[in-house]
């Protein structure tokens, strides 16, 4: 006993000291735990059952989502997704509770119903087309784009930039404009339709140009708004034109697909665009709070212009020099006719004019047979053929004689038959005549013939019959006269 006693009293020390440790490690062990709680995304619910507890705990957590959220998924210490649920603080821990949005929904209208009928149509991130008024249900809350198809005739706004909430609808609307005529002379080219659509067109001045005359100007627009110009033509071809943008931006589509633009403040810069073969669609459209411009558009091509020329509405003959041309030109779906020249011997020319519907001439000096030509120049430099109209120029009085009775001396009675010529040399042609007795009474205009019956002035005496022949252009003759004695029998 004695023996066992100086054992332990030996060892005792040692073994005290091992069960203190080990009572103070349990003791360390039941300290208090702290549970940490987050949510994700931010703002997206709450979670209760944060904070600090005896060691050992078992802790309820619940996830409450936030308008336009539902909860998901529990990460970090717990696993799963049962809302409430519970979780042993046995360790410092961390639990997230994940929330998603809830779908919405977007409601896009069209206007106007014109557009509507031409077949406008929306889509939602390139999805499947909707009609005017339609609604798309389970669209995730985020951002999307909504995209508008052409309608013929109508100008398509641009797309839009959206956010959907969650649990909530997103309805917007899409303006159409109606295409209508532009001033074809502002951008040069009047050989073919240009039209313009937007909240303001593109409108004709002449305060800024490159050519020094006139070019196109886009529309006031507000924010997501356009002015839009359009034309077409028929590749392949090539087309060139300058164009100038402030504050704001320029696009150019060839048959919808973007070609070349311009943005911020650029000042005239030339552009060609190559076009593919088949009937092709220019636009031009500007957005901003700006303005862009469009100017002196011409086609690269080698075909010649052609046209016409009419004197005088087409007239045989003219009493006059000064005539007036009437003039017609067509340069198909080429660069467009720019200028014209006439020339009355085919050597000496005028100089190139711009064109015009009308042009008042000089003809050649004489009379007689008058040929006048015309050229036609268009944009590219191509020059037409010799187009030719004639007209016979008379200016000269025809001439004529008058015989009494043959050219008998004396007369038995104041019946008489004159005989008659008359000459125009190569004019208009003589169609009217006239007598007098006296020179100062003459009768009435009528048809020119050989012979005509006439009255002298009763009596005895010498006795003159005067006359005078009208051409088909007006010119009078001089006064053509033959003289009988009239002596009546007994």
């Amino acid at each position: 006993m004695n023996t066992m006693r100086r054992f332990l009293g030996a060892q005792g020390g040692a073994l005290a000291a091992v069960l203190l440790v080990l009572a103070a490690g349990t003791a360390m062990a039941q300290t208090d735990k702290t549970l940490t709680t987050t949510v994700s995304p931010p703002g997206s619910g709450t979670v209760t059952g944060g904070g600090t507890y005896p060691h050992n705990t078992v802790v309820t957590v619940q996830a409450t989502a936030n308008p336009g959220y539902v909860f998901d998924s529990w990460s970090g210490d717990l696993t799963g997704n049962t809302n409430p649920t519970t979780v042993r603080v046995n360790a410092n821990k961390a639990v997230t509770a994940n929330f998603v949005q809830t779908p919405g929904s977007v409601t896009v209208t069209i206007t106007p119903s014109g557009a509507v009928d031409a077949g406008a149509q929306w889509q939602l991130d390139g999805g499947a087309l909707q009609n005017s008024g339609a609604t798309l249900t389970d669209v995730s809350a985020g951002p999307h784009v909504v995209s508008f198809t052409d309608a013929a005739g109508w100008a398509t706004p641009l797309p839009l930039n959206i956010t959907v909430d969650g649990g909530a609808n997103t309805a917007v609307s899409g303006a159409y404009y109606e295409y209508a005529e532009a001033d074809c002379r502002a951008v040069g080219a009047c050989n073919r339709a240009w039209e313009t659509a937007g909240p303001a067109g593109w409108y004709f001045q002449t305060a800024v140009s490159k050519d020094g005359w006139n070019a196109l100007q886009s529309g006031a627009v507000g924010a997501g708004e356009s002015s839009a110009v359009r034309t077409a033509i028929t590749g392949p071809v090539d087309v060139t034109f300058w164009w100038k943008v402030s504050t704001g931006a320029v696009s150019a589509t060839v048959n919808g697909a973007p070609a070349a633009s311009i943005s911020g403040d650029v000042d005239w810069v030339q552009q060609t665009l190559s076009l593919p073969e088949g009937l092709n669609e220019i636009a031009w459209a500007y957005t901003g709070a700006g303005a862009g411009w469009l100017d002196t558009f011409h086609v690269v091509e080698s075909n010649a212009p052609t046209g016409s020329i009419e004197i005088a509405g087409g007239a045989a003959a003219t009493g006059s020099s000064l005539v007036s041309l009437g003039l017609t030109w067509d340069d198909g779906d080429g660069a467009g006719v720019a200028r014209m020249r006439f020339s009355n011997n085919g050597a000496t020319w005028s100089a190139w004019e711009n064109p015009a519907q009308v042009k008042l001439w000089a003809l050649s000096s004489g009379d007689g047979v008058k040929v006048v030509r015309a050229q036609f120049l268009d944009k590219a430099g191509n020059v037409s053929a010799v187009y030719t109209d004639t007209i016979v120029k008379d200016t000269t009085p025809p001439t004529g004689t008058i015989v009494i009775n043959g050219g008998a001396v004396t007369a038995p009675n104041p019946d008489a038959l004159l005989t008659l010529t008359w000459d125009d040399a190569g004019g208009s042609g003589v169609t009217r005549m006239r007598f007098s007795n006296d020179g100062a009474t003459w009768s009435a205009w009528e048809p020119v013939v050989p012979d005509r019956g006439w009255t002298l002035i009763p009596g005895s005496g010498y006795r003159t019959v005067r006359v005078q022949f009208l051409d088909r252009l007006g010119n009078v003759s001089d006064r053509f006269s033959d003289y009988i004695r009239l002596d009546p029998l007994p």
